[in-house]
């Protein structure tokens, strides 16, 4: 009964904006309640700020950066024996 009520209720146009910018604009709006701007800031900063495990690599990936460095150059390990046979 609920959803059939929303699903009939007229729709506001968003006047051309794509909904980050309306939840933008909402966020930034002065008038609005204070409980609907901060539920508008925390749907909108996935969209606006990078995750901080997107932007610095990890432990594990410094300390495999770090190994594949010392394994390069003079202390690089040996190729595999030559399984090749050439019968002339």
């Amino acid at each position: 009964m609920k959803n059939e009520a929303a699903a009939n209720r007229p729709r506001k146009s968003l006047g051309g904006m794509t909904p980050l910018e309306y939840m933008l604009a909402v966020m930034n709006d002065a008038e609005q309640e204070p409980t609907r701007r901060d539920r508008m800031a925390m749907a909108a900063a996935p969209f606006v700020h990078a995750r901080a495990s997107d932007v610095v690599p990890g432990k594990k990936e410094q300390k495999q950066d770090a190994a594949e460095k010392v394994a390069a150059g003079k202390f690089a390990p040996r190729g595999g024996p030559r399984l090749a046979v050439s019968n002339g």
